[in-house]
């Protein structure tokens, strides 16, 4: 039988692309059975509230050990014991020792972009990081197909080398297993999402100071996101200088999951102006929650949000105006384009992705030198 080990040490981040893509494969494993003898790698004590891992052979590691010594030293010996055929990891680090393949993933190079407005160490740095880890990976996995087209441009692998596989939706966002939502009231729109400068998140204050007083009495502007203290205040200051009042936005910082699902309920629209991201998860949370979209036609958001948005220039204050009027205005309008949404959700369905991911695994290995296998669950 097949033997594959998955770092599961980032089960932690539950919020971010490698946490959501690690859940989903765990969720995925504990419905479907899969014909592979599966190793999970975490750091002791971690969240058993999360998930039930106790049919899973464990991998065990303590935090406190480097990392560079447990990545390179201690994990490859762990898995030579147990005679690993492969291993995967959520993220760009892999061990670069053992016979074992290696799959990596990386969910974006948003990191090593000027935009982003990290320091030049920081993103040369991270780019040498990518470059080494990507030519020790037997092959890179990525969230979509803008992300690949970053890989090949800037770490000049092989288009053949890298895979694109979404990220799954959570099934805690499917609206049919939302209960209570057609008790709640639509009273905000909502911005979902690490509120860092490629967020847009000025351009987005500037559109929303521009609708009528009454309009933002009734619709408040919620940015649910983590943001540092100082750039929190920074942003809050340009609001009040566009004429905003306190109590008409609000940026409420890191939210769990629950009061996340509660936000998407109470959203009027879901407004993502982001300029930059590799993959875009919460436009597909807020379509599955029955929210309409309005985002930026830039980079991986077009081929996410699908027809199933209205996508805009995010530098277009009147174009983006216009539209919320129009969404606020026009309930037929309204309605197609959360029917649409509903529809394109289907495409991240754990399901598909995990059914998608698991194929992909069999035949890294066992059908690596002749024509590739797809896998159905019932032959599971």
């Amino acid at each position: 039988m097949l033997k594959i080990a998955i770092d599961c040490r980032e089960l932690e981040k539950i919020r971010f692309g490698i946490g959501r893509f690690v859940k989903g494969i765990i969720d995925y494993l504990n419905n479907y059975p899969v014909d592979i003898d599966i190793t999970l790698i975490v750091y002791e004590g971690y969240d058993k509230t999360l998930f039930d891992l106790s049919k899973y052979r464990l991998m065990v590691f303590k935090k406190n050990y480097p990392l560079i010594i447990l990545d390179h030293i201690i994990i490859p010996i762990e898995l030579k014991k147990h005679t690993i055929d492969l291993f995967y990891s959520p993220y760009y680090k892999i061990p670069i020792r053992g016979r074992f393949k290696k799959i990596g993933m990386i969910h974006d190079l948003n990191i090593i972009k000027r935009e982003v407005g990290y320091p030049l160490w920081k993103r040369l740095l991270y780019r040498y990081l990518f470059k080494f880890y990507s030519r020790q990976m037997n092959k890179i996995v990525t969230d979509s197909n803008y992300s690949k087209q970053d890989i090949i441009n800037y770490l000049k692998v092989d288009e053949k080398k890298v895979k694109v596989i979404s990220i799954p939706l959570d099934k805690i966002f499917l609206i049919d297993s939302a209960p209570g939502r057609e008790q709640q009231t639509r009273d905000i729109f909502l911005f979902v999402g690490n509120i860092l400068k490629h967020k847009n998140i000025e351009f987005l204050l500037k559109v929303y100071s521009k609708l009528e007083t009454s309009i933002r009495k009734r619709y408040k502007l919620i940015l649910a996101g983590k943001i540092n203290d100082y750039y929190k205040k920074r942003l809050e200051r340009l609001g009040y200088s566009f004429g905003l009042g306190k109590e008409e936005f609000e940026f409420s910082g890191f939210v769990s999951e629950e009061e996340l699902v509660n936000l998407y309920r109470r959203a009027k629209i879901f407004l993502f102006p982001s300029l930059l991201e590799g993959f875009g998860v919460p436009v597909v949370e807020a379509q599955a929650m029955g929210v309409p979209v309005i985002a930026s036609d830039r980079t991986s958001i077009p081929e996410v949000a699908c027809n199933a948005a209205v996508l805009l220039n995010p530098y277009n204050v009147d174009e983006w105006v216009e539209t919320i009027l129009k969404l606020l205005n026009n309930e037929n309008f309204r309605d197609e384009l959360i029917k649409r949404g509903k529809s394109n959700v289907s495409r991240f369905s754990l399901d598909k992705i995990g059914l998608e991911f698991f194929d992909f695994i069999r035949n890294q290995v066992v059908y690596s030198n002749s024509e590739p296998q797809t896998f159905s669950q019932e032959s599971t």
